[in-house]
Parts: C-alpha cells; sequence; structure tokens
C-alpha cells in the first residue's frame, strides 16, 4: 500500500494505493492557508510603508510573520 500527499493552498490530497487488490481511493481536505496568507501578506506591507524606524519594522515583520508560520502550521496539523 503506498499514500500520497499532496498539500496545496487551498487543500490536502491524499491518495492511497493497494496494488494488490487493485484499488485507490482519494481524499480531499479543504482549509484556509489562502486566507491567512493572503492577510498577513497585507499587514506586512502596511508594516513596511508605514513604519519607518528600521529597528522596529524588522521586529513586527518578525513577530507577524512568526504569528503567520504558528497559524498556517497550527491548519495543517490539525486534520
Amino acid at each position: 500500500m503506498l499514500i500520497f500527499i499532496d498539500i496545496n493552498e487551498d487543500s490536502i490530497d491524499c491518495l492511497l494505493v493497494n496494488y494488490d487488490k487493485s484499488e485507490a481511493m482519494l481524499s480531499s481536505i479543504k482549509h484556509d492557508i489562502r486566507r491567512i496568507r493572503t492577510s498577513y501578506r497585507r499587514t506586512r506591507k502596511s508594516i513596511q510603508e508605514k513604519v519607518k524606524n528600521p529597528r522596529l519594522r524588522i521586529k513586527l515583520l518578525a513577530k507577524y510573520g512568526l504569528r503567520e508560520r504558528k497559524r498556517v502550521k497550527d491548519r495543517l496539523k490539525r486534520r
């Protein structure tokens, strides 16, 4: 039995193949990672445009980048 997993921006697709019985099963799980990425992209752009202090800008971008990564990681592991 083989398992193929494809993580896309909109869904996680899993294909289970059993060569002994000549069977295949496809399942798909939808998630909202695209929405998370889009909202944080807007936030980062706003910070880059509005915050003039370089040290503060780097600190804020790191903060929101970490928060985004944690939210995406959580969504991928939740299901």
